[in-house]
């Protein structure tokens, strides 16, 4: 694998997929770009971008909380956590 777009995760676990996931939003772009698709398709295509660019925003956003954050800290905020 080439070098991490995402090098401040140090969970080499959570990185790698966030980077895979990355790496497969940046080979859907051109499809969702082609004049050779349809509108469906491109639409299809454009959901696909939206979701895993959603994902990666989720994990970064679990990553910054799991690094400020104990379980002990979330479980006084969270209404389930007792």
């Amino acid at each position: 694998m080439n070098e991490s777009h995402f090098s401040f995760i140090r969970n080499n676990t959570l990185r790698k997929n966030i980077d895979e996931t990355f790496d497969h939003i940046i080979t859907l772009i051109p499809f969702a770009e082609s004049s050779t698709y349809n509108k469906e398709a491109k639409s299809a295509f454009c959901k696909t971008i939206i979701i895993h660019t959603a994902s990666i925003i989720e994990a970064m956003l679990y990553y910054l909380l799991d690094q400020h954050y104990s379980d002990r800290d979330i479980s006084k905020i969270a209404p389930y956590g007792n």
